[in-house]
């Protein structure tokens, strides 16, 4: 995420923030991280959805569409990036769903 946020989205650059992180963290990252993908429009519609009031949204989402693409684009990136660790799933699908695919790829790893 910090990837994402600060070194595509807010222009800072993927190679300085890894560079601080493995600054304060050594090469410790995570090995299995799941990037929940939707399209921008059908997340910024659910998120209206589920607050009601754009008042309520948190500093993201209150950036608009173009900076959601981008946001998408980046994670997609990092995921094509890092296959072995970051897994793609497909958020447009019920939260059921989404978490039967989760608990499956969680069973596969720890075997």
């Amino acid at each position: 995420s910090s990837l994402v946020y600060q070194g595509f989205a807010q222009g800072l650059g993927e190679d300085f923030v890894i560079e601080m992180h493995e600054k304060f963290f050594g090469k410790f990252y995570p090995r299995l991280s799941f990037f929940l993908d939707i399209d921008p429009n059908l997340g910024l519609a659910r998120t209206e959805s589920r607050v009601g009031s754009k008042q309520k949204e948190n500093k993201y989402e209150k950036l608009g569409l173009d900076f959601q693409k981008k946001i998408r684009e980046s994670f997609i990136y990092l995921s094509e990036k890092y296959k072995e660790r970051i897994i793609k799933i497909d958020a447009s699908r019920s939260k059921e769903e989404i978490h039967q695919e989760i608990v499956e790829i969680v069973k596969k790893r720890l075997v």
